[in-house]
């Protein structure tokens, strides 16, 4: 499950930068592809640091401001 999405990344960081981190083509806008093979990695690392601490099936979704940030 991600916790984050292409909403919840625009909150922090501009569309303009998105594209600039994502667009390896040059074509002008987000890869999304690109974008949620960033999302799923964040979200695995995530996952792994807090899996030995916490159960991560309770989290609730999506996750609270202070945790996305």
């Amino acid at each position: 499950m991600a916790y984050i999405n292409e909403a919840i990344l625009e909150r922090y960081i501009s569309r303009n930068e998105l594209i600039r981190l994502t667009d390896d083509e040059n074509l002008g806008n987000i890869q999304g592809e690109r974008l949620q093979e960033a999302i799923n990695a964040a979200t695995d690392e995530f996952n792994n640091y807090v899996r030995d601490i916490y159960d991560i099936s309770l989290f609730p979704a999506p996750l609270p401001e202070q945790l996305t940030q």
